[in-house]
């Protein structure tokens, strides 16, 4: 009859051993999922602040143009001022007017850019919100799976162990007959 205990115990001790490894294989997949979500959701803010630096650039260009383009407009007028012959005047003008165009199309450009700036700004702090929130629960999680794999390491640990003893002490013509079956 004490055999019979023995492998009961046995049986017992394999079974927790597959349902906590079979429970551990959970949390690793749960993590992965968690994990995989950031970094989706990493790439996207990132893409994001890409998009905003480059919009950015853009502006200062069309500003940096925009601040040459009025110098060249002032040295034409002072130069307009020199000049004394009508169809020289007359080409100034022409130059003038159409460097003041130019100007204008450019400080339409220049606001339409800062509006774009504006609302890829206003994305990317929300990006930046979802990332903050996306972070937190990653790492909740990885502080749950480390703690319930430390538990299920302690709890496997403790089985293999009784497993182990309870083998040793099994007469080995039974114990080969229960792992026949």
């Amino acid at each position: 009859m004490d055999h019979i205990h023995q492998i009961l115990a046995l049986q017992e001790a394999e079974s927790v051993i597959d349902n906590i490894r079979s429970d551990a294989q959970v949390f690793p997949d749960q993590l992965a999922q968690v994990q995989k979500e950031y970094d989706q959701k990493k790439r996207v803010f990132d893409e994001a602040q890409t998009r905003v630096a480059a919009l950015e650039a853009e502006s200062a260009d069309f500003k940096h143009t925009l601040t040459l383009e009025q110098q060249r407009l002032e040295k034409s007028r002072k130069k307009m001022k020199e000049l004394t012959k009508v169809y020289e005047v007359q080409a100034m003008k022409k130059e003038i007017e159409s460097t003041s165009r130019s100007n204008d199309d450019m400080e339409t450009k220049i606001l339409q850019k800062d509006e774009e700036i504006e609302g890829a700004k206003k994305t990317l702090e929300a990006y930046q919100a979802e990332l903050d929130e996306s972070a937190t629960k990653l790492a909740q999680v990885k502080k749950e799976v480390e703690s319930k794999m430390g538990e299920f390491d302690h709890i496997l640990e403790e089985k293999l162990s009784t497993k182990e003893e309870l083998e040793a002490k099994c007469d080995k013509a039974i114990l080969n007959s229960y792992r026949m079956i």
